[in-house]
């Protein structure tokens, strides 16, 4: 304590004695329980700590936990499991080989006729059975009762084998007895495993699901084999509810199932094949589950169940011809389903499920008669939109029923378009899409009126369903020049609506209406898409090449009704890229219209117009940049807009202008006029717009800027004199002495004003590209310029050349280093 006295230590009081829990099955410990009476020696002491003070009591140890008796869990010591296990069930293992060896020695001493075999192996499993009921009751071996399970298990075994060699080996009975025999087998098999425990139980699985394999019977139907499995694997269940078994349940269900697999690959599922398989998998997939209630893993196995059955009545149907008989099972299989559904709510995703399979099933129907088509169509609707329609109309249907409803609607209508589409005229699938459309969209105003519409899954599916199906009919009824228009009127509706229930989701719709307006216009979109693609290859585009004006016109109307759109909802200050879409469409309408006003219609056309056409289009998409920067305070996309207006300009400068369509080296008429031409407006005009966006930009694009501007005024220059010498068609004639020395002189007056720009902006980049532009020049003077010159004209070349670098170098000398001071 605080005060330097010492307590006392307290006495603990015990707890209780823990009852022992005998684990069946298990060895109980040789070592003897401690006994109240007798002496008990005292653990040996605890080393003290080094630091604790010589004298001074130990502190009280707080004792560990122990395990209570419920959550100990036995160890098997491997005594018990070599010593005590292993060795009975090689006992029962044991004792079915032996069976097996005294019908072989049988045999091989001809001691006993093959009648007389086969009676005394089935005494022998009858023994072995009757072995293990006596093991079960007697006294001495009741408390293992793994000896009775062994002498079952072998029994059954040796049963199994005896019936197969009376069938097969002797042919003492015929196949159809044999089978009978293996069932009865089977049969008391599941009677021994409520009797007796699990190992009987797997035999029973093992032996009645691959008797039909190891006997071979053939019929000339599958019924009487169906009806057997189905038998076996009800009682497998039953037996697996019985005892809390799942995994035998989930095993007898997948043998079962299995055994479905083999005979669709094997049988022809043609009249009573199919039907009686069809009726097998329905059992299998929503019958024979319900025994598995209440045991471990039954959603999943019914679940499971479900998937597997339907399946496989799906396959029954397409290996069957797609017969109305089949269609029908698959019908009842599905109302089945709807119906298991509504009572255990666990399994809602089963109708979707056999909706899922029912449509892929219906995919691959090829060539269906019309008939049959109409009433499998109508089928699908009345079993699968009707009671989804009916909850929703009843508020009580989830999301799942609206999305049963919708694909029940629009995906069966499309797929029968898809699969027949010579059943009915193109207008008459259209009709009869919006037909389809209309219980989607009473439905969707349904929830509207009665105020459930608010932030709700279901109104958003059943909208878009609705735009889906509506968008597809229109496609086949309207004619497909104004189809986009259409739809992007039907678009600025939906804005409206929007607009006016603002917690209405119509996203769904509104994509899919844009989705419809995009494809309505891909073919005139990829026509203008592909003439911008070849100009890549160097090929100019030709106004023949393009859409008509009247396509151009829509393009116009629908973009300019889709920017309404998104005004109008104000979709655009949330998300501005939204505004590429329409944008874009109204570029590639502007861009026929553009073309038109040049008339570009051969080779001929683009030497006169094709740099002119060029030139003006660059500085129309560089002054509307200005302008939509200019009031970007207005709307933040219009500074996103500015941008993007500026980099398709200076994109097209570079790449048309300067590589592809440069007029050095490509046939293009650039003026008469020495500097008064269209030289200046196609590289000089590019110069000063980077100039006034530099302001626009960061620091770190500035370099790459100024490289740009050198690279349009070098080309400029050389452009320049070209037309100096060749007059308007630059890309004729060869290059004479006094042009390249004119080309030499125009790149010192550049350099030298790259350098005296470089010095009063204090731009280091500049300077650099001066002396790179020099030395360029000197070596192109001297290997070059200066090999064909002699006499006055040699020296007043290196004079000038001379006079260049001392200029150069005494610039450099008076401002630089003053610069590096100022810095």
């Amino acid at each position: 304590e605080g005060d330097g006295s010492v307590r006392a230590p307290q006495p603990m009081v015990a707890d209780k004695p823990t009852p022992a829990v005998i684990v069946r099955g298990t060895v109980p410990s040789a070592e003897p329980a401690p006994s109240a009476n007798l002496p008990q020696q005292p653990p040996p002491p605890e080393p003290q700590p080094a630091s604790q003070p010589k004298g001074e009591p130990a502190p009280l140890q707080t004792p560990a936990p122990q395990a209570t008796a419920a959550t100990h869990v036995p160890r098997i010591s491997f005594e018990e499991l070599f010593g005590s296990r292993l060795p009975i069930w090689g006992g029962g293992i044991t004792l079915a080989v032996a069976g097996l060896f005294i019908v072989k020695y049988s045999i091989d001493q001809g001691l006993l006729s093959p009648l007389v075999r086969v009676l005394f192996g089935l005494a022998f499993a009858l023994a072995l059975v009757a072995g293990a009921e006596v093991a079960r009751r007697w006294k001495a071996t009741a408390i293992d009762p793994r000896v009775a399970q062994a002498l079952a298990g072998a029994g059954i075994a040796a049963a199994y084998a005896d019936i197969l060699m009376a069938t097969n080996l002797y042919h003492l009975i015929s196949q159809l007895v044999g089978f009978l025999g293996l069932a009865a087998v089977t049969a008391g098999a599941l009677g021994l495993a409520l009797r007796f425990g699990s190992p009987a139980a797997l035999l029973g699985l093992i032996g009645g699901l691959a008797a039909p394999a190891l006997v071979g019977e053939r019929s000339a139907t599958i019924a009487p084999l169906t009806v057997y499995l189905v038998l076996v694997v009800a009682g497998l269940s039953a037996v697996a509810r019985r005892q809390r078994w799942p995994w035998l349940s989930i095993a007898a269900l997948v043998g079962g199932f299995g055994w479905g697999g083999v005979l669709l690959l094997l049988e022809p599922m043609r009249g009573q094949n199919g039907l009686a398989l069809g009726g097998y998998a329905i059992l299998l997939a929503l019958a024979i589950p319900l025994l598995a209630h209440g045991l471990m893993f039954e959603r999943t196995l019914r679940l499971g169940a479900a998937i597997a059955g339907t399946v496989q009545l799906g396959l029954v149907v397409a290996s069957g011809g797609f017969a109305l008989l089949h269609w029908g099972l698959y019908g009842l299989l599905s109302i089945a389903v709807i119906v298991l559904a509504r009572i255990d709510t666990r399994q809602a995703p089963m109708p979707l499920l056999a909706l899922g399979v029912g449509l892929v099933t219906l995919l691959g129907w090829h060539a269906p008669p019309p008939a049959d088509l109409k009433i499998v169509i109508i089928g699908a609707v009345l079993i699968f939109a009707g009671p989804a329609l009916f909850d929703n109309w009843r508020s009580r249907g989830s999301w799942r029923s609206a999305l049963q409803a919708a694909l029940a609607l629009v995906a069966t209508i499309w797929i029968a378009r898809a699969i027949a589409p010579g059943a009915l005229t193109a207008s008459g699938w259209g009709w009869v899409a919006l037909l389809f459309a209309l219980p989607l969209l009473l439905s969707a105003g349904w929830r509207v009126r009665r105020g459930l519409a608010a932030n709700d899954r279901r109104f958003a599916i059943l909208t878009t369903a609705t735009a889906l199906t509506v968008a597809g009919g229109l496609a086949l009824i309207v004619q497909h020049r104004w189809l986009a228009l259409l739809y992007a009127v039907l678009l600025c509706g939906l804005v409206e609506l929007w607009r006016r229930g603002r917690t209405l989701d119509y996203r769904g719709a509104l994509g899919v209406t844009l989705a419809a307006v995009l494809i309505a216009l891909l073919p005139v979109l990829a026509q203008w898409g592909f003439c911008t693609l070849f100009t890549i290859a160097g090929m100019p585009v030709y106004t023949g090449d393009l859409p008509r004006p009247v396509d151009a016109l829509l393009l116009l109307l629908p973009s300019a009704l889709l920017g309404i759109a998104l005004w109008r909802r104000e979709l655009v200050r949330p998300w501005p890229l939204l505004v590429a879409v329409p944008a874009v469409i109204a570029a590639a309408g502007l861009f026929i219209v553009y073309k038109q006003l040049f008339g570009i219609e051969g080779a001929s056309d683009f030497v006169t117009r094709g740099l002119a056409e060029r030139v003006l289009l660059d500085q129309l998409l560089f002054a509307a940049a200005w302008l939509a920067w200019r009031e970007r305070s207005r709307w933040v996309g219009l500074q996103w807009a500015a941008m993007a207006l500026a980099a398709v300009a200076l994109g097209r400068v570079l790449f048309y202008n300067v590589l592809i369509f440069n007029p050095i080296w490509r046939d293009q008429l650039v003026g008469v006029l020495p500097l008064a031409n269209l030289l200046a407006p196609a590289y000089l005009f590019a110069v000063g717009w980077l100039w006034w966006s530099r302001r626009a930009m960061p620091a770190q694009a500035l370099p790459v800027v100024s490289g740009v501007q050198m690279v349009l005024i070098l080309v400029y220059a050389a452009a320049t004199v070209r037309q100096a010498f060749h007059g308007a068609l630059i890309a004729v004639g060869g290059v004479g002495q006094s042009e390249s020395f004119a080309f030499s002189a125009a790149a010192v007056l550049i350099a030298l004003g790259f350098l005296r720009w470089g010095i009063h902006r204090r731009d280091r980049t500049w300077r650099l590209a001066s002396l790179v532009l020099m030395l360029a020049t000197v070596a192109k003077v001297f290997l070059s310029d200066a090999a064909g010159l002699d006499g006055l004209l040699r020296i007043a070349s290196f004079v000038g050349l001379g006079l260049s670098l001392i200029g150069i170098g005494w610039l450099y000398s008076r401002h630089v280093g003053a610069d590096q001071v100022a810095r």
